[in-house]
C-alpha cells in the first residue's frame, strides 16, 4: 500500500508540472503576439534562392549585379555574392596565377561540376602543384570566359553527384549564356586603389584596372538559330605593398666577388673544395688581387685584408679567436657604397613577381 501512495502522489506532481508549464508557455505567447515585425538580419542579398526545389539554387543576375560590384571576372562576382563559393587570386603560383581554383563548400576545385548552358565544360591541363587551394587537383579555368557573356549563373551549393558523377560532389555551377540578338552592346569598367601604402609605400594610385567588353548577336536563318559573340580586354597594373629593404645585402666579400666578376673570374666555383690547398690559396690570392679594386675601403680595412691569408678563424682550445681570418674579416657591411657603385636602389630587392634585381 506504501508503494502504491508513493506512485499516486509522483503522478500528481508530474501532472501539476506540466500544467503549470503549459500555463507559462500560453503566457508567453500571448506575449509574442504583440510583434508586428521580424527582421532577419543578413538578408542585404534578397530572395535569390529557387527554395521549391529539391535543393536550393543560388540564381544571380549578372547585369544586375554588375551594376552594384566592382569585380569584373566571374569568380570574383561569385565570390562577393555567393557565401559557399571561394576563388581566390593567386600570385607567385606558377600557372595558378592564370587558373584561380574555384572551390564550393570548401571543397576541391575537381568537385565542382561547371556548366556552360547546361553542357559540361571541360577542365584546365593544370595540375595545382604550389601552395595554392585546392593543391593536387584540377580545376575548370572560369578566367576563359567573360562574365560580360553571361546572362545569368546558377549555383547549385549541394552534392549532386547522383545525378552528375562524383565531380559534383560540392555542387554545380550552371553559366548561362546571353541569347540577345540584333544590338550592340558594351561597357567600360575602370578601378584602382588608392592608399597611403601604395607604390611601395609612397602612396597614391597602384593597381589601376581597366576592362573594356562588347556583346553582339544576331540570327542565323529563319528557324531560330543565332549567334552571340564577346569580345573582353582587360589591363591591370601591378600592385606592390613593400617597403625598402632595409637590412644588409652587400658585406665586403659580396663587393670583392663582384669585381672579380667583372673580370671574369667566378670566386664561387672555388668554394665547391675549400679545404683543397690550391683552392684555398687560389681564392685568398683573388681576394688581395681584387680587393683593391674596391675604392671605397679605407687604408685600414685594406691593409687588413692584404695581411690575413688564412680563410678561417684561428681559435684557441676555449674557442677564444687568436688569429682572424678573410671570412670574418669581410662580413662588414658595405650596402649603401655597393648598391651605389652597382646603380640600384635598395626598393630593387623587394619582391616583384617572384624575382629581384642583382
Amino acid at each position: 500500500m506504501k508503494n502504491k501512495t508513493t506512485i499516486v502522489s509522483a503522478s500528481v506532481l508530474f501532472f501539476l508540472g506540466t500544467y503549470a508549464f503549459g500555463q507559462e508557455k500560453e503566457k508567453d505567447s500571448l506575449k509574442t503576439n504583440t510583434v508586428e515585425e521580424v527582421v532577419v538580419l543578413g538578408s542585404r542579398a534578397g530572395a535569390r534562392s529557387k527554395i521549391d526545389s529539391p535543393v536550393p539554387v543560388d540564381v544571380f543576375n549578372i547585369k544586375e549585379t554588375s551594376v552594384v560590384l566592382p569585380q569584373s571576372s566571374i569568380g570574383q562576382i561569385l565570390n562577393a555574392v555567393a557565401p559557399s563559393f571561394t576563388s581566390t587570386i593567386q600570385t607567385n603560383s606558377d600557372g595558378t596565377d592564370h587558373l584561380d581554383p574555384a572551390q564550393l563548400r570548401g571543397l576541391g576545385p575537381d568537385q565542382v561540376l561547371v556548366l556552360v548552358n547546361g553542357k559540361r565544360r571541360h577542365t584546365s591541363a593544370l595540375v595545382n602543384v604550389n601552395g595554392t587551394p585546392g593543391r593536387g587537383t584540377v580545376g575548370t579555368d572560369l578566367n576563359s570566359i567573360p562574365s560580360f557573356a553571361l546572362n545569368r549563373i546558377e549555383v547549385l551549393r549541394d552534392g549532386a553527384s547522383a545525378q552528375y558523377g562524383s565531380d559534383a560532389i560540392a555542387g554545380v555551377i550552371n553559366l548561362e549564356l546571353k541569347r540577345d540578338i540584333g544590338k550592340l552592346t558594351g561597357q567600360v569598367s575602370y578601378g584602382g586603389n588608392l592608399t597611403p601604402t601604395a607604390n611601395d609605400h609612397t602612396g597614391n594610385f597602384d593597381g589601376q584596372n581597366i576592362q573594356v567588353d562588347l556583346n553582339y548577336g544576331n540570327k542565323i536563318g529563319s528557324k531560330g538559330g543565332f549567334y552571340n559573340i564577346t569580345w573582353s580586354s582587360q589591363f591591370r597594373n601591378p600592385t606592390s605593398r613593400a617597403g625598402a629593404e632595409s637590412g644588409s645585402i652587400y658585406n665586403a666579400y659580396n663587393a670583392i666577388e663582384k669585381r672579380a666578376q667583372n673580370d671574369g673570374v667566378n670566386l664561387s666555383s672555388l668554394f665547391s673544395n675549400i679545404n683543397n690547398t690550391p683552392n684555398s690559396q687560389q681564392l685568398i690570392g683573388y681576394i688581395h688581387q681584387y680587393s683593391q679594386g674596391v675604392g671605397y675601403f679605407s687604408a685600414q680595412q685594406q691593409a687588413a685584408i692584404q695581411n690575413t691569408s688564412i680563410i678561417q678563424d684561428i681559435k684557441d682550445t676555449q674557442g677564444n679567436v687568436i688569429q682572424k681570418g678573410l671570412q670574418s674579416l669581410l662580413n662588414f657591411d658595405v650596402t649603401d657604397q655597393e648598391l651605389a657603385y652597382r646603380g640600384l636602389g635598395r626598393k630593387d630587392f623587394n619582391m616583384a613577381g617572384g624575382t629581384v634585381k642583382n
